[in-house]
């Protein structure tokens, strides 16, 4: 599943996007020596970006990434194999075009 939002002001000065998305469970490892194969759990993602254009020629970014920060999970046989928080991250950009 995706889903994203996006707004652009009428002087196109302000964008901004939310985007999520989640995927379901899909395969790790292939199982091995009788066991199972082992499948990373569903994933959900959530995307932030703004940016603000003062002048023709110059822009300030926004971004936030993995609002939601949880975590991945692989299991096997119901078993946790795997644990992990991928983490959130934070952008902040400045251009300027001359």
């Amino acid at each position: 599943v995706n889903f994203q939002l996006g707004f652009d002001s009428d002087d196109d000065k302000h964008n901004a996007t939310l985007t999520y998305n989640v995927f379901g469970k899909r395969i790790a490892f292939a199982g091995v020596n009788q066991k199972d194969d082992a499948f990373e759990q569903p994933f959900h993602s959530l995307d932030f970006t703004y940016s603000y254009s003062p002048l023709d020629n110059m822009t300030v970014k926004l971004g936030l990434k993995n609002l939601l920060d949880e975590q991945v999970e692989i299991l096997q046989q119901g078993e946790i194999l795997q644990q992990r928080t991928e983490g959130q991250s934070y952008s902040l950009s400045f251009s300027y075009k001359y």
